[in-house]
């Protein structure tokens, strides 16, 4: 059995929208989806050992003083890697899901969640797969409404709000490719088909369940539900 090759993450906690708060002892700091956790002590400072070489999401949270999340931290073998200090916040902008899990290049989606900072006219970026997106339109506080560029591809939506960063949400780009089944040869006036749309992500695996519109044309043909 290989073991993987590991090093240490270490850093500390505050709350910087609750300057009286001078005890952190018992913040939670883990990596989500994983084994890898630890309590931060009275001042906040906190240490995780023996994690795998690689790239992982870091959250901290405690109730009462809220939740801070950071991406992409990078754990080097036999190294020790130091963490922004993690402020934890009760505003943290938080994603609650998608109009849908998947889309086309040039449509426009909608995220749903709170503390987009709408009302307080707070600063927001949205970024998708780690690319920032331009084409954002901030509804309220509990909605965004993004359009996917060109180029772009699938993977994680994830908000920042005044420097808070919210939860990420997966999100599959479908790529142009699209195929009907071998059924749509078969289509004949009064004899009723259900076609199928075979469609694929920009990564060439097949999308499970994928967002497709239909246009038909001609006085007879129609479109039923399912």
């Amino acid at each position: 059995m290989a073991l993987k090759p590991t090093g240490t993450l270490s850093g500390g906690v505050s709350a910087p929208d609750q300057p009286m708060v001078t005890d952190f002892e018992g913040v939670d700091v883990f990596i989500p989806g994983s084994s890898y956790g630890a309590k931060a002590d009275r001042a906040g400072n906190w240490s995780l050992t023996g994690v795998p070489e690689g790239r992982f999401t870091l959250v901290a949270q405690k109730p009462g003083l809220g939740r801070a999340a950071t991406y992409d931290v990078q754990v080097s073998a036999g190294g020790v890697t130091k963490v922004s200090s993690l402020g934890l916040s009760l505003n943290m902008p938080t994603i609650t899901g998608l109009s849908v899990p998947n889309g086309a290049k040039g449509t426009e989606f909608i995220v749903y969640g709170t503390n987009f900072g709408a009302s307080a006219g707070t600063t927001l970026q949205l970024t998708l797969n780690g690319a920032l997106l331009t084409a954002v339109r901030r509804v309220s506080d509990n909605e965004l409404r993004f359009v996917v560029p060109t180029k772009s591809l699938s993977g994680p939506v994830v908000v920042l709000v005044g420097g808070l960063l919210s939860n990420d949400w997966p999100f599959v780009v479908v790529d142009d490719r699209l195929s009907l089944g071998r059924e749509w040869a078969t289509v004949m006036p009064g004899r009723p088909r259900q076609l199928q749309a075979h469609v694929w992500d920009t990564e060439g695996l097949r999308v499970d369940r994928p967002r497709v519109e239909w246009a038909v044309t001609g006085d007879k043909a129609t479109i039923e539900a399912g």
